[in-house]
């Protein structure tokens, strides 16, 4: 079950690196164009991951 959980670990890993470049990108596109939905949606996306991130550690261990 630990394989799993590592997999598991690694994808949520790859989507939280996808996540932050997203994140840096809406950071430059609300200073540009004032577009701030955008950006709250890279950044709750940023929030949910690294919360799940944390969980998936801890079932990992």
């Amino acid at each position: 079950m630990g394989n799993f959980w590592n997999l598991v670990l690694t994808i949520n890993s790859v989507f939280l690196a996808c996540a932050c470049v997203f994140l840096v990108y809406s950071l430059g596109i609300l200073a540009i164009d004032f577009d701030w939905k955008q950006f709250l949606l890279a950044l709750t996306a940023v929030i949910v991951l690294i919360g799940t991130e944390m969980i998936f550690s801890a079932l990992c261990h």
